[in-house]
Protein backbone atom coordinates (compact mmCIF):
# COMPACT_ATOMS: atom_id res chain seq x y z
CA UNK A 1 0.00 0.00 0.00
CA UNK A 2 1.34 3.35 -1.11
CA UNK A 3 -0.74 6.53 0.23
CA UNK A 4 1.84 9.63 -0.13
CA UNK A 5 -1.30 11.12 -1.80
CA UNK A 6 -3.24 11.16 1.44
CA UNK A 7 -3.09 13.62 4.65
CA UNK A 8 -4.11 10.09 6.75
CA UNK A 9 -1.58 7.81 5.25
CA UNK A 10 -1.69 5.51 8.23
CA UNK A 11 -6.16 5.36 7.97
CA UNK A 12 -5.70 4.91 4.43
CA UNK A 13 -3.39 1.80 5.16
CA UNK A 14 -5.79 0.07 7.28
CA UNK A 15 -8.83 0.69 5.10
CA UNK A 16 -7.05 -0.96 2.57
CA UNK A 17 -5.07 -3.48 3.97
CA UNK A 18 -8.51 -4.90 5.49
CA UNK A 19 -10.22 -4.68 1.75
CA UNK A 20 -6.96 -6.78 0.05
CA UNK A 21 -6.72 -9.48 3.05
CA UNK A 22 -10.46 -9.57 2.88
CA UNK A 23 -9.99 -10.27 -0.49
CA UNK A 24 -7.54 -13.17 -0.70
CA UNK A 25 -4.45 -11.29 -0.40
CA UNK A 26 -1.42 -12.97 1.07
CA UNK A 27 0.43 -9.86 2.88
CA UNK A 28 -0.61 -5.95 2.41
CA UNK A 29 2.14 -4.06 3.13
CA UNK A 30 2.59 -0.76 3.91
CA UNK A 31 5.15 1.39 1.98
CA UNK A 32 5.99 4.50 4.34
CA UNK A 33 6.69 7.04 1.29
CA UNK A 34 3.81 9.72 2.29
CA UNK A 35 3.66 13.18 4.35
CA UNK A 36 5.15 11.87 7.61
CA UNK A 37 8.22 10.52 5.62
CA UNK A 38 9.05 12.43 3.07
CA UNK A 39 12.66 11.90 2.96
CA UNK A 40 12.41 7.75 2.73
CA UNK A 41 12.25 7.62 -0.86
CA UNK A 42 16.27 6.76 -0.71
CA UNK A 43 16.00 4.97 2.36
CA UNK A 44 17.67 1.61 1.51
CA UNK A 45 15.34 -0.23 3.91
CA UNK A 46 12.31 1.06 2.42
CA UNK A 47 13.76 0.19 -1.31
CA UNK A 48 14.30 -3.29 0.10
CA UNK A 49 10.98 -3.59 1.54
CA UNK A 50 9.56 -2.37 -1.81
CA UNK A 51 11.47 -4.74 -3.93
CA UNK A 52 10.18 -7.71 -1.64
CA UNK A 53 6.68 -6.90 -3.18
CA UNK A 54 4.71 -8.54 -6.11
CA UNK A 55 2.03 -5.66 -6.38
CA UNK A 56 0.93 -1.83 -5.41
CA UNK A 57 -1.93 -0.05 -4.97
CA UNK A 58 -1.62 3.57 -4.90
CA UNK A 59 -4.44 5.29 -2.34
CA UNK A 60 -6.50 8.59 -3.13
CA UNK A 61 -5.81 12.04 -1.94
CA UNK A 62 -4.34 14.61 -3.97
CA UNK A 63 -1.80 13.52 -6.71
CA UNK A 64 1.01 16.43 -6.66
CA UNK A 65 1.86 15.00 -3.37
CA UNK A 66 2.63 11.49 -4.87
CA UNK A 67 4.71 13.53 -7.53
CA UNK A 68 6.22 15.76 -4.82
CA UNK A 69 7.41 12.60 -3.33
CA UNK A 70 8.79 10.14 -6.00
CA UNK A 71 10.34 13.10 -8.22
CA UNK A 72 13.07 15.35 -7.26
CA UNK A 73 12.35 18.71 -7.57
CA UNK A 74 15.26 18.85 -10.61
CA UNK A 75 12.49 16.45 -12.25
CA UNK A 76 14.81 13.14 -11.92
CA UNK A 77 13.34 9.76 -10.32
CA UNK A 78 13.78 9.34 -6.57
CA UNK A 79 15.10 5.37 -5.83
CA UNK A 80 11.62 4.47 -4.37
CA UNK A 81 10.48 5.45 -8.02
CA UNK A 82 13.08 3.84 -9.78
CA UNK A 83 12.78 0.55 -7.93
CA UNK A 84 8.96 0.47 -8.59
CA UNK A 85 9.47 0.91 -12.55
CA UNK A 86 12.11 -1.81 -12.30
CA UNK A 87 9.10 -4.52 -10.87
CA UNK A 88 6.89 -3.24 -12.83
CA UNK A 89 8.83 -4.30 -16.15
CA UNK A 90 9.02 -7.25 -14.67
CA UNK A 91 5.50 -8.34 -14.13
CA UNK A 92 4.65 -6.57 -10.58
CA UNK A 93 0.99 -5.34 -10.95
CA UNK A 94 1.03 -1.31 -10.43
CA UNK A 95 -2.57 0.15 -9.39
CA UNK A 96 -4.78 2.61 -7.50
CA UNK A 97 -7.43 4.43 -6.85
CA UNK A 98 -8.43 8.47 -7.43
CA UNK A 99 -5.30 10.55 -7.13
CA UNK A 100 -3.89 7.14 -6.84
CA UNK A 101 -4.41 6.76 -10.51
CA UNK A 102 -4.49 9.91 -11.62
CA UNK A 103 -0.73 10.69 -11.43
CA UNK A 104 0.01 7.41 -13.52
CA UNK A 105 -1.45 7.61 -17.32
CA UNK A 106 1.21 8.89 -20.10
CA UNK A 107 -1.32 11.75 -20.64
CA UNK A 108 -2.60 14.42 -18.35
CA UNK A 109 -4.93 17.07 -17.68
CA UNK A 110 -3.02 20.28 -18.24
CA UNK A 111 -3.93 23.76 -17.52
CA UNK A 112 -3.38 26.25 -20.59
CA UNK A 113 -4.55 29.54 -22.22
CA UNK A 114 -5.83 28.81 -25.72
CA UNK A 115 -8.54 30.95 -27.62
CA UNK A 116 -11.43 29.69 -29.34
CA UNK A 117 -12.30 29.85 -33.10
CA UNK A 118 -12.07 33.48 -34.08
CA UNK A 119 -14.82 35.72 -34.25
CA UNK A 120 -15.43 35.54 -38.37
CA UNK A 121 -15.93 31.53 -38.21
CA UNK A 122 -18.15 31.59 -35.23
CA UNK A 123 -20.41 33.72 -37.10
CA UNK A 124 -20.08 31.59 -39.99
CA UNK A 125 -21.06 28.56 -37.95
CA UNK A 126 -23.85 30.41 -36.02
CA UNK A 127 -23.06 30.71 -32.72
CA UNK A 128 -21.36 33.12 -30.96
CA UNK A 129 -17.40 33.41 -30.05
CA UNK A 130 -15.52 32.71 -26.38
CA UNK A 131 -11.94 33.16 -25.42
CA UNK A 132 -11.77 31.28 -22.28
CA UNK A 133 -9.53 29.37 -20.21
CA UNK A 134 -9.80 25.28 -20.31
CA UNK A 135 -8.40 22.04 -19.73
CA UNK A 136 -6.95 20.17 -22.57
CA UNK A 137 -5.65 16.29 -22.50
CA UNK A 138 -2.59 15.60 -23.66
CA UNK A 139 1.15 14.78 -22.84
CA UNK A 140 2.45 17.14 -20.40
CA UNK A 141 5.67 19.25 -21.41
CA UNK A 142 8.47 20.43 -19.79
CA UNK A 143 8.06 23.23 -17.78
CA UNK A 144 4.03 23.25 -18.58
CA UNK A 145 2.84 22.09 -15.34
CA UNK A 146 3.98 19.22 -12.59
CA UNK A 147 3.77 16.70 -14.63
CA UNK A 148 2.75 13.22 -13.52
CA UNK A 149 4.58 12.12 -16.90
CA UNK A 150 7.27 10.78 -14.94
CA UNK A 151 5.04 8.45 -13.04
CA UNK A 152 3.73 6.48 -16.53
CA UNK A 153 3.82 2.96 -16.37
CA UNK A 154 6.06 1.71 -19.38
CA UNK A 155 3.23 -0.27 -20.76
CA UNK A 156 4.66 -0.89 -24.07
CA UNK A 157 7.04 -3.51 -22.30
CA UNK A 158 4.35 -5.37 -20.92
CA UNK A 159 4.08 -7.36 -23.73
CA UNK A 160 -0.06 -8.27 -23.36
CA UNK A 161 1.64 -9.95 -19.82
CA UNK A 162 -0.96 -7.93 -17.74
CA UNK A 163 -4.16 -9.19 -17.02
CA UNK A 164 -6.69 -7.98 -14.06
CA UNK A 165 -9.22 -9.50 -12.83
CA UNK A 166 -12.59 -7.72 -11.61
CA UNK A 167 -13.55 -9.14 -7.93
CA UNK A 168 -16.30 -7.91 -5.52
CA UNK A 169 -19.91 -7.18 -5.10
CA UNK A 170 -19.84 -3.82 -7.68
CA UNK A 171 -18.22 -3.15 -10.92
CA UNK A 172 -15.27 -1.16 -12.60
CA UNK A 173 -15.87 1.83 -15.36
CA UNK A 174 -13.22 1.85 -18.16
CA UNK A 175 -13.42 5.20 -19.75
CA UNK A 176 -11.52 5.36 -23.27
CA UNK A 177 -10.76 8.93 -24.66
CA UNK A 178 -8.33 8.18 -27.65
CA UNK A 179 -10.61 8.60 -29.56
CA UNK A 180 -12.61 11.88 -28.66
CA UNK A 181 -13.28 14.62 -30.37
CA UNK A 182 -13.83 18.12 -29.26
CA UNK A 183 -16.14 20.67 -32.00
CA UNK A 184 -14.87 23.48 -31.20
CA UNK A 185 -16.91 25.81 -33.56
CA UNK A 186 -20.11 24.73 -31.59
CA UNK A 187 -21.13 26.74 -29.27
CA UNK A 188 -22.47 24.27 -27.00
CA UNK A 189 -18.40 21.76 -27.43
CA UNK A 190 -19.78 18.85 -27.16
CA UNK A 191 -17.28 16.07 -26.72
CA UNK A 192 -17.80 12.89 -29.02
CA UNK A 193 -15.48 9.95 -29.36
CA UNK A 194 -15.46 8.50 -25.94
CA UNK A 195 -16.26 4.96 -25.86
CA UNK A 196 -17.20 3.16 -21.87
CA UNK A 197 -16.29 -0.40 -20.30
CA UNK A 198 -18.31 -1.78 -17.42
CA UNK A 199 -17.03 -5.08 -16.21
CA UNK A 200 -17.75 -6.83 -12.79
CA UNK A 201 -17.23 -9.91 -11.01
CA UNK A 202 -15.10 -12.28 -12.97
CA UNK A 203 -14.49 -10.53 -16.19
CA UNK A 204 -10.50 -9.63 -17.24
CA UNK A 205 -9.02 -6.90 -19.18
CA UNK A 206 -5.65 -6.94 -20.82
CA UNK A 207 -3.60 -3.43 -19.94
CA UNK A 208 -1.87 -3.24 -22.57
CA UNK A 209 -4.30 -3.96 -25.35
CA UNK A 210 -7.60 -3.02 -23.13
CA UNK A 211 -8.81 -6.53 -24.25
CA UNK A 212 -12.04 -7.75 -22.48
CA UNK A 213 -12.58 -11.05 -21.64
CA UNK A 214 -15.99 -11.63 -20.09
CA UNK A 215 -16.52 -14.26 -17.12
CA UNK A 216 -17.53 -17.34 -18.33
CA UNK A 217 -20.52 -17.70 -15.70
CA UNK A 218 -22.24 -14.77 -18.11
CA UNK A 219 -24.00 -14.89 -21.72
CA UNK A 220 -24.53 -12.66 -24.24
CA UNK A 221 -27.47 -10.13 -23.92
CA UNK A 222 -28.54 -9.85 -27.45
CA UNK A 223 -31.77 -12.08 -28.26
CA UNK A 224 -31.71 -12.11 -24.27
CA UNK A 225 -33.12 -9.07 -23.54
CA UNK A 226 -36.00 -8.33 -20.97
CA UNK A 227 -37.55 -5.03 -22.34
CA UNK A 228 -38.24 -3.50 -25.12
CA UNK A 229 -37.36 -0.03 -24.25
CA UNK A 230 -33.57 1.69 -22.54
CA UNK A 231 -33.95 3.52 -19.68
CA UNK A 232 -33.27 7.75 -20.00
CA UNK A 233 -32.98 9.73 -16.91
CA UNK A 234 -33.67 13.42 -15.68
CA UNK A 235 -30.64 12.54 -13.08
CA UNK A 236 -27.78 11.07 -14.68
CA UNK A 237 -25.23 11.54 -12.08
CA UNK A 238 -27.57 11.10 -8.67
CA UNK A 239 -28.92 7.48 -7.60
CA UNK A 240 -31.56 9.32 -5.87
CA UNK A 241 -34.13 6.86 -8.36
CA UNK A 242 -32.32 3.94 -6.84
CA UNK A 243 -31.59 4.16 -3.10
CA UNK A 244 -32.93 0.32 -2.46
CA UNK A 245 -29.91 -1.29 -5.21
CA UNK A 246 -27.34 1.60 -4.62
CA UNK A 247 -26.39 1.46 -8.16
CA UNK A 248 -25.50 4.74 -9.88
CA UNK A 249 -27.99 6.18 -12.02
CA UNK A 250 -25.08 6.45 -14.94
CA UNK A 251 -24.53 2.45 -14.29
CA UNK A 252 -28.25 1.55 -14.74
CA UNK A 253 -28.97 3.74 -18.12
CA UNK A 254 -25.68 2.72 -19.80
CA UNK A 255 -26.33 -0.95 -18.70
CA UNK A 256 -30.39 -0.64 -19.80
CA UNK A 257 -28.89 -0.27 -23.55
CA UNK A 258 -28.45 -3.37 -23.51
CA UNK A 259 -31.05 -5.10 -22.11
CA UNK A 260 -33.53 -3.27 -24.46
CA UNK A 261 -34.99 -4.75 -27.95
CA UNK A 262 -35.85 -1.90 -29.77
CA UNK A 263 -33.27 0.78 -28.87
CA UNK A 264 -29.97 0.93 -29.27
CA UNK A 265 -29.41 4.40 -27.81
CA UNK A 266 -30.68 6.47 -24.76
CA UNK A 267 -30.06 9.95 -22.86
CA UNK A 268 -29.89 11.62 -20.14
CA UNK A 269 -29.05 15.07 -18.52
CA UNK A 270 -27.77 16.59 -15.44
CA UNK A 271 -30.15 18.40 -12.39
CA UNK A 272 -26.49 20.37 -11.72
CA UNK A 273 -26.79 24.10 -13.18
CA UNK A 274 -24.15 26.71 -14.38
CA UNK A 275 -23.44 23.99 -16.46
CA UNK A 276 -26.33 21.56 -17.24
CA UNK A 277 -25.03 18.32 -19.56
CA UNK A 278 -27.10 15.95 -21.65
CA UNK A 279 -25.73 12.57 -22.59
CA UNK A 280 -26.34 10.67 -25.31
CA UNK A 281 -25.39 6.45 -24.80
CA UNK A 282 -25.28 4.46 -27.79
CA UNK A 283 -23.79 0.76 -28.81
CA UNK A 284 -22.97 1.52 -32.49
CA UNK A 285 -20.45 -0.10 -32.55
CA UNK A 286 -20.11 -3.48 -33.90
CA UNK A 287 -17.97 -4.24 -31.46
CA UNK A 288 -20.43 -3.25 -28.61
CA UNK A 289 -22.26 -5.80 -26.63
CA UNK A 290 -23.59 -6.48 -23.07
CA UNK A 291 -23.25 -9.82 -20.91
CA UNK A 292 -24.88 -10.96 -18.17
CA UNK A 293 -25.24 -13.56 -15.40
CA UNK A 294 -28.88 -13.68 -14.41
CA UNK A 295 -29.55 -14.02 -10.88
CA UNK A 296 -32.43 -16.10 -9.65
CA UNK A 297 -32.58 -15.71 -5.43
CA UNK A 298 -34.82 -12.35 -4.13
CA UNK A 299 -33.10 -9.58 -3.56
CA UNK A 300 -29.80 -10.56 -5.83
CA UNK A 301 -28.77 -8.14 -8.34
CA UNK A 302 -27.77 -9.42 -12.13
CA UNK A 303 -24.37 -9.07 -12.32
CA UNK A 304 -23.82 -6.97 -15.86
CA UNK A 305 -21.35 -6.17 -17.95
CA UNK A 306 -20.47 -4.36 -21.23
CA UNK A 307 -17.98 -3.03 -23.71
CA UNK A 308 -17.64 -0.30 -25.64
CA UNK A 309 -20.71 2.04 -25.04
CA UNK A 310 -19.82 5.29 -27.02
CA UNK A 311 -20.83 8.15 -25.11
CA UNK A 312 -21.13 11.93 -26.25
CA UNK A 313 -21.50 15.22 -23.88
CA UNK A 314 -23.66 18.34 -24.74
CA UNK A 315 -23.63 21.51 -22.74
CA UNK A 316 -27.31 22.69 -21.89
CA UNK A 317 -28.47 26.56 -21.68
Amino acid sequence: MINAASLDPEGGYKYYRDLFLRYGALEANRIPVDINHSTTNSDPDVIKLINQQTGFFFGGGEPQRVIDLFVYANGSKTPALLALRRLFEKGAVISGTSAGTECQPSTVTVKIEKARPSRENSHRNGCEPRNEQYSEVRPGAPGESASPDCMQHPSQQLHGKLTNSVIGQFGVMFIDVSRNMIDMYSNRYPLRGIYLHYLTHGDEIGLKKMDITFSTTKMPMKNNERFSRALTSSSIFGDDNNQIEHVPEFNRISASLFDARFDRSTFGDSVESNPRFHLILSRDSQDSEGWIERRTKIGQRDNMSYRNVHLEIHELF
